[in-house]
């Protein structure tokens, strides 16, 4: 459990480099390089009791990562994982016990199953399956190396921190419809401010995300940079030293 001890949000890269993404399907999970960060991006969950396991919510579906029964190719071991919607907390099939391999990490599944990232030719690359690796040339595709997006904000730190975000919140005015969200990951604050109502002149959905170099500016600079992206903006994101 050492690589998700304060981890909230993680990306598992591969073997081969890839990350571990949700298919736009909500069905389907696979690996690459090329995909929109909400896919790649899982939410840990602890579950209650166990402190040896884990479950992986992606972030752009809501779904689990979740061991199938279903072979990936009949005749052949490996079956597959997918996306899946798991309304009983209590269910152990969604849960994932971490294995710590060095620098990195294996991630075994309720029947002994490891997670993992295949290579080759067609169908296998890109594939992602749960099996027990038999040959050695398949040892290291259910390594996992884990990148942590974001931090758990650990209770310790948390009375300290309050003075300067109620602070940092009171020399703030946002522009009107956009609502603040205060967070703190280390030693940076996080801000996101989403405008709700979309322009009259707007015929379609305008999305993007962005991040503002804001150190030594404070708070006026932020504001200023929100309320020139009003009326274009859905969700914006800032990091304050």
């Amino acid at each position: 459990m050492e690589f998700f001890k304060n981890a909230k949000v993680v990306r598992l890269r591969s073997h081969l480099n890839k990350f571990l993404v949700a298919g736009d399907d909500e069905k389907t999970v696979l690996q690459s390089r090329n995909s929109f960060p909400r896919n790649e991006e899982w939410t840990v969950e602890r579950v209650e009791g166990k402190k040896h396991v884990i479950r992986l919510k992606n972030c752009y579906s809501g779904k689990y990562l979740t061991p199938s029964d279903e072979p990936f190719l009949t005749g052949l071991t490996g079956n597959k994982v997918v996306q899946d919607i798991q309304a009983n907390k209590l269910d152990t099939s969604i849960e994932w016990e971490p294995i710590k391999e060095g620098e990195l990490v294996k991630l075994r599944a309720k029947g002994g199953n490891f997670l993992r990232g295949n290579g080759g030719t067609p169908p296998w690359r890109n594939s992602v399956t749960h099996d027990i690796p038999q040959l050695m040339i398949t040892q290291e595709w259910v390594l996992w190396d884990v990148e942590v997006v974001d931090m758990v904000v650990l209770e310790s730190q948390e009375a300290m921190e309050n003075t300067e975000a109620s602070t940092w919140e009171s020399n703030f005015l946002p522009p009107p419809n956009i609502s603040v969200i205060m967070g703190r990951c280390e030693s940076s604050f996080k801000l996101r401010g989403v405008v709700v109502p979309r322009p009259p002149s707007s015929t379609s959905d305008k999305h993007f995300s962005s991040s503002l170099s804001c150190q030594d500016k404070g708070a006026a600079y932020v504001e200023s940079k929100l309320l020139e992206k009003l009326g274009i903006i859905d969700e914006l994101t800032t990091e304050i030293p």
